[in-house]
């Protein structure tokens, strides 16, 4: 299944997938979103790191700090994910959301540099 795909390729997420929708959803509910929303939030949340298992456990569970590549090969997750998910016919724009996860309003994020009200609203609570 997609939702596990990610959890189990590094073991400091466990159990990140149980409650990562659920805080999401919450976070949704109290700023009001409308019911689609909070769904995408929930789905999103479920099926966001499925590219994780491109990435090599060694890094993943890496206890120390990265080294600039290897941080460079984590930051490639996001578009490992959007590729296996953008042919996938989703009502609203799930694979967008997820290719942004990583995004900060402030263009510190990744993959894209996307900034502001560029960024899927979704993806900003994410």
């Amino acid at each position: 299944m997609i939702a596990d795909t990610g959890e189990e390729s590094a073991s400091y997420t466990e159990g990140n997938q149980q409650k990562f929708p659920e805080i999401c959803t919450l976070i949704g509910t109290e700023l009001c979103l409308s019911v689609d929303r909070i769904h995408d939030l929930h789905l999103v949340t479920k099926i966001h790191d499925p590219g994780k298992t491109e990435i090599p456990v060694e890094i993943l569970s890496k206890a120390r700090k990265l080294t600039t590549m290897e941080y460079s090969i984590i930051n490639e997750h996001p578009t490992i994910t959007f590729n296996i998910l953008k042919d996938i016919s989703f009502p609203r724009p799930i694979s967008q959301i997820i290719l942004q996860h990583h995004e900060r309003i402030d263009v510190s994020g990744y993959p894209l540099g996307v900034e502001g009200d560029a960024m899927k609203l979704e993806s900003r609570y994410l």
